[in-house]
């Protein structure tokens, strides 16, 4: 059984995607988990190079969505995630579904096996790593 848990819109209208780089920023300044592009290559990296390389692979996955081409998207999505397998609560319109974060869907929603064992599709919130 699969349950739904989405935001009141039935179509995109837009999307606002939530994305952190940390490009020129000193160790010292960030968790001791975490790098920067700088650290990584070793000298410091154009901040408008990295925006429009961003811009520019955004839209190649837009076009692609929007000729069918989801299947690549999705696997290319299922193998980078840092949510599938791990355990997750989402919010979304002051509910909450929390469980294990097991798969993306073929209409893009995360689907959530709740503690209960019920698999729940979640396709708005906000995504919070359980530790």
């Amino acid at each position: 059984m699969v349950a739904e848990m989405s935001a009141e819109i039935d179509r995109v209208k837009f999307i606002v995607p939530g994305i952190g780089i940390n490009v020129n920023n000193e160790r010292d300044s960030m968790p001791t988990h975490a790098t920067s592009l700088k650290n990584e290559l070793g000298d410091p990296v154009s901040r408008i190079a990295v925006a429009q390389e961003v811009l520019r692979e955004m839209e190649f996955h837009y076009m692609q969505w929007i000729e069918g081409k989801w299947k690549s998207i999705r696997g290319e999505w299922q193998n980078l995630s840092e949510t599938l397998g791990k355990r997750i609560s989402v919010v979304c319109h002051g509910r909450s579904v929390e469980g294990n974060a097991l798969d993306i869907d073929e209409d893009g929603g995360l689907l959530i096996r709740r503690d209960n064992g019920i698999i729940v599709k979640v396709t708005a919130g906000d995504v919070i790593n359980m530790r």
